[in-house]
Order: C-alpha cells, then structure tokens, then sequence
C-alpha cells in the first residue's frame, strides 16, 4: 500500500477565512433593503393612478434573504385596496364613475419587477464581493 500525504501551509487560515465566509453568507439584510427600495420605488412609478390611493397601498418588507413589495389589501374596496388592485393587475370588472365596465391587464408589478432585476443582480453581486474582502480571502 503506498502511503501519499500532503501539508499546505496555512490550511487552518485558509479554512478559517473560508468560515468566516460561509457564515456571513446568511446574512444581506443590506442588500434586500436596498433591493425593496429599488422595487417600491419602480412600483410606484409603474403603478396606475386614478386618485392615489393605489400608489398609497404599495408596502415594502425585506429580510435576510427576500424583498418584497405588495400593494392593496384583500379587505379593503377602495381604488387602492386589493379587489380594485387584482382587477387593475389580472384585468376583471370594476365599479365607478361609468358603471360596472371591464378593466384590461395592467401588471405594473411584473414591469416593475423586470425593470429591477438587472440592478437587483448587480447588488447581490456587489454584496458577495464585499463578503470576499471581509473574509481576507
């Protein structure tokens, strides 16, 4: 049986840095906020607008590793609120000055959403080499 062993120099400082590393992997607050911010405010410049009650209901929460933006809300039955937006969003019926009449698609999100993506890659990406730096690697 032949016998091969290797010594490298500096493995404990290498796989020291490397933990380092792995550890702050789990943690771009910093970079989702910033990405939520991009998003919100693409949101709101996407957003149809009848009396601002739309643009009004845009919310933002991020965490470690998600952003997101949300507008309306399920119980509410104003222009801003989650019935008149899925109609506004999914195209559907709505009620107003002209009667029941058909409102069209208007994904304002999804444009909002493809309007952040290459800056919200290149955060990310900005992050992770910040990560590098930190680790001395």
């Amino acid at each position: 049986m032949i016998d091969i062993s290797i010594t490298v120099e500096g493995a404990g400082e290498i796989i020291a840095k490397l933990g380092v590393l792995s550890g702050s992997l789990h943690q771009f607050s910093g970079a989702f906020d910033r990405i939520g911010t991009l998003m919100f405010d693409n949101a709101i410049d996407e957003a149809p607008e009848f009396t601002g009650a739309l643009i009004g209901s845009h919310r933002l929460r991020s965490t470690n590793m998600q952003a997101t933006v949300t507008a309306g809300g399920g119980g509410r039955r104003s222009h801003g609120g989650g019935i008149y937006v899925a109609a506004q969003h999914n195209g559907g019926f709505a009620r107003g000055s002209y009667g029941p009449h058909r409102v069209g698609p208007n994904p304002w999100m999804d444009r909002a959403l493809i309007a952040s993506t290459p800056r919200a890659i290149a955060i990310i990406e900005e992050e992770v080499d910040i990560k590098i730096k930190q680790a001395g690697l």
